[in-house]
């Protein structure tokens, strides 16, 4: 589908309007800034697909239990549709598929057979698991993609106006023109509004630093805090630089580069700031004799 809108956008755009045979400032700029933005695209897509999501190190056990505190948690199991204590998510959690622990944020991929690092969902579009050490690229690969063609559907549309208001610099379409623009507006708006509205999505997730799997277990622990009387912010969530730059980057400018950021290359994707605090009661400073975390407020 990427490939097809390219090459329409060189039948449709490039060559009727004489960007390459008449060159204008504007039809360089436009030229030169797609095509950036498409190489951004497929390099993303590219790292997406080869790069390991990460998976959860062999022999990895909670540290600081023992091994009869370990055997016990073994078999402790939550029904799907139970609410979540906020106490529940300090307990280590025992993987029945792999027949090890899962380190934090990490869930089973039953296509990669193995647990995967802060794993957000498996992408069929990327043939992989977006995960740890993927996810900064299946992000630009969503964000590359809805620029290219958003773009393109301007250059179409804006064609169709210019033809219509007979511009002088705008051909007239011919009849293969005529099928072609119909058809790729067919086929790229529904795609256009599907990617862009997934990309919309992975940034609402990643500002608050929860994963797709995670928004399913925030859902529950929300409503067992509600049940306890309790307002309930995110065990990972501290504030929105601080969520970009854990995924994207330090640097602001390297949240739009398709580059492993430095403490994701060297990191062992299974040690995260996690808010473990007392609770305390609106307006006091009496704290609550339940540990529970940062964030979490008596409701009076």
């Amino acid at each position: 589908m990427i490939s097809f809108c390219y090459w329409s956008y060189w039948y449709l755009i490039v060559l009727p309007w004489g960007w390459l045979t008449k060159p204008t400032l504007v039809g360089v700029l436009n030229f030169v800034g797609l095509h950036i933005s498409f190489s951004l695209l497929c390099y993303s897509y590219y790292k997406s697909i080869h790069t390991d999501p990460g998976v959860a190190p062999k022999g990895w056990v909670p540290p600081g239990l023992q091994e009869e505190q370990l055997e016990t948690l073994k078999q402790m199991e939550v029904p799907r549709d139970a609410l979540l204590d906020i106490e529940h998510f300090y307990i280590p959690k025992w993987c029945r598929h792999c027949q090890s622990w899962k380190p934090p944020r990490a869930h089973h991929c039953k296509d990669k057979q193995s647990c995967v690092l802060k794993m957000d969902h498996y992408c069929p579009w990327v043939y992989n698991a977006v995960g740890y050490r993927n996810h900064k690229f299946f992000i630009l690969f969503l964000f590359y993609a809805s620029i290219s063609l958003i773009y393109f559907l301007i250059c179409c549309i804006t064609r169709v106006v210019l033809v219509l208001s007979n511009y002088s610099r705008a051909t007239s379409f011919t009849l293969p023109e005529v099928i072609g623009l119909m058809i790729q507006l067919f086929l790229t708006l529904p795609v256009t509004i599907g990617i862009f509205s997934l990309f919309c999505y992975q940034i609402s997730c990643l500002a608050g630093n929860v994963t797709s799997i995670e928004t399913y277990s925030q859902k529950k622990y929300k409503k067992g805090a509600k049940k306890r009387n309790l307002e309930f912010k995110w065990f990972y969530d501290y504030g929105f630089f601080h969520n970009m730059k854990e995924v994207m980057g330090h640097s602001f400018l390297q949240w739009f580069v398709p580059v492993m950021p430095e403490h994701i290359r060297k990191g062992d994707g299974v040690t995260y700031r996690t808010r473990l605090y007392t609770v305390t009661e609106v307006g006091t400073d009496k704290p609550d004799p339940e540990p529970l975390v940062e964030g979490l407020t008596k409701r009076k």
